[in-house]
């Protein structure tokens, strides 16, 4: 016989659902309320966002004034590279700071997502509720964001833009940022991981350290 998650043992399904993708959660919490107040739950845990419209919807779900799902969004990765506006993330971060558990934060294109909204890099500063941040591709905009980080991180991963440093002509020094960083989170830091790719000017380089 052929079991359907409408024919399994609602425990059981819950048991796949904990483990499944993001595609088949969606589809299961399509069947029954049960399956949809759990499935939300598990999708917001470790929450991925890959473009710019799944960002739009994605706000829209977690912000939707008949549910309060802020407190179950645990882990946020950022995939897209364009985003047209930044005013519903903006949005999302500043109801965060009212009633955040978010742990984990990955934005893989922080110059695209910090420049599009005034006001979303202090958004996600002022958040405390952070432990761990990996950000990809950091060029000016990451820089300034790292060192305004209030959460008392343990484990924060930076991939630094140095072509981003250079194409204005001009060098920007991110020496004074990480220390910043490493200044907010001293007491509970434990790991960072900080590489660079593109040029680099020796000044540049030398401000790292």
């Amino acid at each position: 016989m052929l079991l359907t998650p409408i024919s399994l043992p609602l425990d059981i399904t819950l048991l796949v659902q904990a483990v499944a993708d993001q595609q088949t959660i969606s589809r299961t919490m399509q069947t029954c309320h049960d399956l949809y107040e759990a499935g939300q739950k598990v999708i917001l845990k470790n929450a991925q966002v890959h473009t710019n419209e799944g960002c739009e919807a994605f706000c829209r779900f977690v912000l939707a004034r008949e549910a309060n799902r802020t407190p179950y969004l645990l882990s946020l990765d950022l995939k897209m590279s364009a985003l047209k506006t930044g005013d519903t993330l903006r949005t999302l971060f500043v109801k965060l700071r009212l009633s955040s558990r978010l742990s984990t934060l990955v934005i893989h294109h922080p110059e695209e997502v910090l420049r599009r909204a005034t006001g979303i890099t202090a958004a996600i500063a002022s958040l405390t509720s952070l432990k761990y941040v990996d950000l990809w591709n950091i060029g000016e905009n990451g820089l300034g964001f790292i060192g305004a980080l209030r959460s008392q991180l343990l484990q924060v991963t930076l991939s630094i833009d140095g072509h981003g440093q250079a194409y204005r002509g001009r060098t920007v020094s991110w020496g004074s940022e990480i220390v910043q960083l490493l200044r907010n989170s001293q007491s509970t830091l434990e790991e960072m991981r900080s590489t660079t790719f593109g040029a680099v000017s020796e000044e540049a380089a030398a401000a790292a350290f």
